[in-house]
């Protein structure tokens, strides 16, 4: 991965967590996020694969379909 590519990433990384954190404690519908994003995924897998890294550092929370932002 180049430096840009890297920086492109972490974009889509802090709109998504920006995108949960407004909608609260109430959350987030995952559809909804990757309705607002699905431009900037080649598919939903990798849509899924950052939401999975995003639980794993401890910046959301998926209840069901729900994601919740833990930085709010």
């Amino acid at each position: 991965m180049t430096p840009t590519q890297a920086k492109a990433a972490l974009e889509l990384i802090i709109v998504a967590g920006q995108l949960v954190a407004s909608h609260g404690a109430q959350g987030m519908p995952s559809g909804h996020l990757y309705a607002h994003m699905m431009n900037a995924f080649s598919d939903v897998n990798a849509y899924e694969s950052m939401v999975a890294m995003m639980v794993r550092v401890g910046a959301i929370t998926k209840r069901g379909d729900l994601l919740i932002s833990t930085i709010l």
